[in-house]
């Protein structure tokens, strides 16, 4: 019995400073987990932020994806206008919006899509070419301006006013 009580105590004493041990242990894996994840994170972030710069360095203008920039209605009637729709997807990873529209001549109408394009949607412009009291050949352009960027996309639009066609 003599001995019992000694062993006993021992074994207390083993059990809590293991249990120390244990705990301090698991208090730094816990630590070292929160250190990696922000380390983690810290690098995803960089990683968004050069790939944010990336895009953002070529022109947006260069970075939509068109349906055609030349359209050529070849022969087309004297009277109603000769219309026809570029499309283009927006392939950058921001929102675009048309900031201005610079169509060559009075004899050429335009409309677009107003609003913010979404990266992967898709826009349109419409250009119309006014064919009444005219004949010939044509060749007219259209310039696309993105949020306020110098550079431009131009569409052209081509053909002949017939005026025999009908």
């Amino acid at each position: 019995m003599k001995l019992i009580k000694p062993l006993f105590f021992t074994l207390i004493i083993i059990g809590f400073i293991t249990s120390c041990f244990i705990q301090d242990r698991r208090s730094q894996i816990e630590e070292d987990i929160l250190v990696q994840h922000k380390e983690q994170t810290a690098k995803v972030e960089a990683v968004k932020d050069s790939v944010t710069q990336l895009a953002t360095s070529v022109p947006i203008y260069k970075q939509m994806e068109w349906n055609e920039t030349l359209h050529d209605f070849t022969d087309v009637p004297s009277g109603p206008p000769a219309k026809t729709i570029f499309k283009f997807v927006n392939k950058s990873s921001i929102p675009v919006k048309i900031t201005n529209l610079q169509p060559g001549c009075s004899c050429t109408t335009t409309d677009f899509s107003k609003g913010e394009i979404n990266p992967n949607d898709t826009g349109f412009i419409e250009a119309a070419y006014k064919t009444s009291n005219t004949f010939g050949y044509f060749k007219k352009y259209i310039t696309v301006y993105f949020n306020n960027e110098k550079g431009r996309q131009v569409l052209t639009i081509t053909g002949n006013v017939d005026p025999m066609k009908h």
